[in-house]
């Protein structure tokens, strides 16, 4: 025991360093539900319990139970917990579900005395085959001074949580990283799909076009197109005939999908409705068959040229949206089965080639609507070819990678394999729908966020992730009038990493929100890396480069977002074999973009050729002056993402030659110079 004591101690004092105390009270129920609120509405058949059979550790656990109630009962579990504004937090819990027909939500509540101030949530949770850990860091939001943690159980089912921390975090030290530029991983997952609107055409004074092209866009789907694609628009009148094409209205559709075509981008088809408000589409459609013969001819529109259409192939259709959120679908979950079942087998029927799929649920935790689905499409052997789901998530990003597992380990459970995964709206944000106002959607720490996300689910199954939205008052990547939002420029820096083309081996990301990706071209004189950190009390970060090619230097820019930089340049340097460590001081939440450019060999005493180039930084002209005639030499021009811009070779040898570069953008730029068999290289500056 003597030998023990000082270890234990020891582990305490780091513990207490990272972390401070734990400010839940009877976090694991051992003096029954002492400190906790608890209640259920309507009152119902809902058992509150301390279990000593079943518990994560200790002797206790909290058991929740809701059992023979004909009507969708609440149980909660809460706390109130004095938290101070901007710090930042780690929270988590275990929880264990059983026979739930519904599912569970644990929701954040950020007040000021008693008035809200935002309202987000932690994962929610379905039916677990044991005990599952949940765990997120936030900051807390300006003139918050307490959190309402609270645990809603929707529904029939049995619940037990035990094990609740909740910390300050007080580690302030470097977070270390690593990149080896030899250890290649593969390729990147083409992630970059949108919802609406679309990028606009030329004709149109804020269009998106570039921005659209800068983002990488793939598949845009057809949603909140101010109801440009909705069933009630294209095919108002119902009691028509659905081979009458005097029926349809295609105009502002037909607009919306050419541009889309034009500027590069395919069209990920959604059948149904978008929201609105007062509600008044979301009742099933009367005729079911009647419905699925639009969409066919909707299809053939658009890829036989049917009533004066086109030739566009599309080839993704989804079957509704959200139809377990009353908002969008007031049937019952038999009732759009049904119309899947009918729609499906008749785009299928039309051509086969064509992938159809669904459910698009808001929730994949929720058991009463999407195990009933993944039932029948099993038992029925309706055409599937992919799930689509949403999921919007604020705390942490590693949970989009996480509820992309549950899904699909939920519909092979059922037989269902062999199918693609499709997230068809995500966002990182913190939104009061009392107040409409926001946190975490235009700023740097949802920029953090996107970008820690599309970096765990480069290791999931996902096959399409479809960010909401291109253009959105409050979820955008580009603003109405066509300026960047802070998600769209951290978007931009993810596609222009990943079309470097070679993943590369980055160490150093944990599952909290704190990640690193790595990149390089095809020659390989191409690096670039993004470090994100969306809540980390980190004050800065060590990131070291493994097998740098000896005799070469790499020349680095970093482009940063943070509270004070919107994707703006904040340092260069180099770095060598020897010299291999890039330090940044940075708080969270922050992005940052380092671009690295292997441009000058270093071993130049045995260099044949000398020369000078000036001035540098430039205004246009760059002269180069070798100390004896170059014969032919060759100057070629790059910009900071190894672009070639402009090359010239001299047929002639001579000690002096300029080069006008007064025509390009102020800037980075990088000339190699080649005669003979020697190459060299010089960072340019354009001011």
């Amino acid at each position: 025991m003597s030998k023990k004591f000082p270890v234990f101690v020891f582990s305490l004092i780091w513990y207490f360093q990272l972390f401070g105390q734990n400010l839940i009270l009877n976090p694991g129920f051992e003096n029954n539900f002492t400190d906790w609120i608890y209640f259920s509405s309507p009152p119902s058949a809902t058992q509150f319990s301390v279990d000593p059979t079943i518990k994560h550790s200790g002797n206790f656990s909290a058991r929740i139970e809701i059992s023979d109630s004909l009507m969708i009962d609440t149980a909660i579990v809460a706390q109130i917990i004095n938290i101070s504004e901007y710090k930042k937090y780690i929270f988590e819990f275990w929880i264990k579900a059983d026979s739930l027909d519904q599912y569970i939500l644990p929701f954040v509540k950020f007040r000021n005395d008693t008035n809200d101030v935002f309202n987000t949530y932690f994962c929610p949770n379905g039916n677990t085959s044991g005990w599952q850990k949940l765990v997120a860091r936030f900051q807390v939001p300006a003139n918050s001074d307490n959190v309402v943690l609270f645990f809603a159980l929707f529904g029939n089912g049995t619940i037990w949580l035990d094990d609740f921390n909740l910390y300050e975090l007080t580690d302030t030290g470097y977070n270390d990283f690593s990149v080896d530029l030899n250890q290649s991983e593969g390729s990147f997952k083409n992630l970059f799909s949108s919802n609406g609107i679309g990028p606009g055409n030329l004709s149109q004074p804020y269009n998106h076009i570039q921005k659209f092209q800068e983002l990488g866009i793939d598949y845009v789907r057809t949603h909140d197109f101010q109801t440009a694609f909705d069933y009630s628009v294209i095919f108002p009148d119902t009691s028509q005939d659905p081979l009458d094409s005097t029926a349809y209205n295609f105009h502002t559709t037909d607009s919306c999908i050419t541009d889309i075509i034009d500027a590069g981008g395919k069209v990920f088809y959604r059948f149904g409705e978008s929201a609105h408000y007062p509600v008044d589409n979301n009742q099933p459609p009367a005729d079911m068959d009647k419905f699925a013969q639009v969409c066919v001819q909707i299809i053939k529109h658009y890829n036989d040229g049917w009533d004066n259409g086109f030739n566009y192939n599309l080839d993704h259709f989804e079957i509704w949206n959200e139809p377990d959120l009353f908002d969008f679908w007031s049937g019952t979950i038999n009732d759009y089965i049904r119309l899947y079942r009918i729609t499906s087998k008749k785009i299928k029927q039309y051509n086969p080639t064509l992938k159809v799929g669904g459910p698009c649920v808001a929730n994949v935790f929720n058991e009463g609507f999407f195990k009933v689905f993944l039932d029948s499409a099993a038992t029925y052997n309706l055409p599937i070819d992919f799930i689509s789901y949403h999921f919007y998530y604020h705390p942490n990003p590693y949970y989009f990678k996480y509820v992309n597992e549950y899904t699909r380990q939920k519909a092979e459970s059922y037989g269902l394999t062999g199918l693609e995964y499709y997230n068809t709206e995500w966002n990182s944000y913190l939104f009061s729908y009392d107040t409409f106002s926001d946190w975490g959607m235009d700023d740097p720490l949802n920029a953090a966020s996107l970008v820690s996300a599309i970096n765990y689910m480069q290791n999931s199954t996902i096959d399409k992730f479809f960010r909401y939205a291109l253009d959105n008052w409050w979820f955008g990547m580009v603003s109405w009038d066509n300026q960047w939002r802070y998600s769209g420029l951290a978007m931009r820096s993810v596609y222009q990493l990943m079309n470097n083309n070679i993943r590369i081996e980055a160490t150093g990301s944990d599952t909290l929100g704190t990640t690193i990706m790595a990149s390089k071209n095809n020659t390989e004189d191409l690096v670039q890396i993004l470090v994100a950190d969306n809540s980390s009390l980190s004050s800065g970060y060590n990131l070291v480069f493994n097998n740098i090619t000896p005799g070469y230097i790499y020349d680095y820019e970093i482009y940063r977002i943070d509270s004070l930089k919107k994707y703006e340049w904040v340092y260069s340097g180099t770095i060598t074999e020897s010299d291999s460590i890039i330090s940044q001081q940075v708080e969270s939440p922050f992005t940052d973009h380092i671009i690295l450019n292997k441009t000058t060999r270093l071993v130049f005493p045995n260099r044949t050729t000398k020369f000078k180039i000036f001035p540098n930084p430039t205004m246009g002209e760059i002269n180069i002056v070798f100390d004896q005639p170059a014969e032919s030499p060759k100057f070629v021009l790059s910009n900071i993402l190894g672009e070639e811009i402009f090359k010239t070779e001299k047929q002639f040898s001579a000690r002096k030659f300029k080069i006008d570069i007064s025509s390009y953008s102020n800037g980075i730029y990088f000339l190699n110079i080649y005669t003979g068999k020697e190459k060299y290289g010089q960072k340019i500056i354009k001011n």
